[in-house]
C-alpha cells in the first residue's frame, strides 16, 4: 500500500507532463503561422461538417441533391465566419460581408462539385442510401478543402510572420 504522498508524488509525474503537452499543443495551435492556421482550419472544418452531415441527414427525405444544398448554406455561413475570426485572425481586415462573399464563392465551387459527384453516384450505384451520399459528400469535400484553406488564406489575407 502507498501513502497519500507518495501518490500525490505519482499522481504529479503522470499529470505534468500531460499539462506541459497540452500547453505546447495551445501554444503551437494558437500561432499565426501556415501550420496553426490549417490546424484552426480543420477544427473549423470539422465543426462544419458536422453540422451538414446532421442537416443533410434531417433533410435526406427530400432528395440528395436538396439535403446537400441545406446543409451546404448553413455549414458554410458558419465556417464562413469561424474561419474569419478564428483561424486567419481577420476580424478586423474583413468584413462579415465580404468573408461569406469570399468564402461563399468558394462554397458554391464546393457544392456544384458534390453535386456533381452525387448526381454520377447516383447513376453508377443508384440505392446507396443517404450514408452512401454522405460517404461521397465527405470524400469530395476532402479534397476541396485542401483548396479552399490556400484560397481563404489568400482571400482574407492571411500573414504569416517573418523572422527577423
Amino acid at each position: 500500500m502507498t501513502s497519500a504522498s507518495d501518490q500525490r508524488t505519482t499522481g504529479r509525474v503522470l499529470v505534468v507532463p500531460v499539462h506541459r503537452a497540452a500547453d505546447r499543443l495551445v501554444r503551437r495551435l494558437s500561432r499565426d503561422d501556415g501550420g496553426g492556421q490549417f490546424f484552426r482550419f480543420v477544427a473549423v472544418g470539422g465543426l462544419a461538417n458536422v453540422l451538414y452531415a446532421l442537416l443533410f441527414l434531417l433533410t435526406a427525405g427530400a432528395g440528395a441533391q436538396a439535403a446537400n444544398l441545406v446543409g451546404a448554406l448553413a455549414s458554410s455561413v458558419v465556417a464562413n465566419e469561424l474561419h474569419r475570426r478564428l483561424t486567419f485572425r481577420a476580424g478586423g481586415r474583413v468584413s462579415w460581408h465580404t468573408a461569406q462573399w469570399e468564402g461563399g464563392g468558394l462554397a458554391l465551387a464546393g457544392m456544384v462539385a458534390t453535386s456533381a459527384a452525387l448526381g454520377w453516384v447516383a447513376t453508377v450505384a443508384p440505392g446507396r442510401g443517404a450514408l452512401g451520399d454522405l460517404a461521397t459528400v465527405a470524400v469530395v469535400t476532402g479534397a476541396i478543402g485542401l483548396i479552399r484553406f490556400v484560397a481563404l488564406r489568400w482571400a482574407f489575407g492571411a500573414r504569416t510572420p517573418r523572422c527577423v
